[in-house]
């Protein structure tokens, strides 16, 4: 059962959908790059995260049952659940090794919201206290 032609319409929801999607990743390299006043440490640290959470959440799901739930909240899983739509969980993350099913798409979104809102809410906040002291000429 191969899907029908896609329209304009799906190409543009689908554009949405990947621009959110990125937004996680932005988040946190935005916050990290305001705590450190380092666009390096930021770029960094958001890279890092998107490689080291695929490859502990592989490890630890084929160790341990019990961290599914607790992967089920973090962002690689969910962008993936956002993106695919979850397929009718048919999907399995991680290829054949068995890392477990894909959260649901409404999940995924609220998780994904969640992330954006608290990273953003750190970022402002901390931006907001900083000591910044504009020009002082006399």
């Amino acid at each position: 059962g191969a899907p029908g032609p896609l329209g304009w319409n799906d190409a543009m929801i689908n554009f949405g959908k990947a621009w959110f999607g990125l937004l996680p990743y932005v988040a946190l390299a935005a916050c990290v790059t305001i705590l450190t006043a380092s666009s390096a440490a930021g770029m960094a640290v958001a890279l890092a995260y998107y490689f080291a959470e695929q490859i502990v959440v592989a490890i630890f799901i084929n160790l341990f049952a019990w961290f599914q739930t607790m992967a089920d909240y973090l962002l690689g899983r969910n962008i993936s659940a956002w993106m695919t739509g979850n397929q009718d969980g048919t999907l399995r993350f991680g290829g054949s090794g068995g890392a477990g099913t894909l959260p649901g798409e409404l999940h995924a979104f609220l998780v994904l919201s969640a992330h954006i809102l608290v990273l953003g809410a750190i970022a402002f906040r901390h931006f907001q206290r900083r000591d910044i002291t504009g020009a002082s000429g006399t």
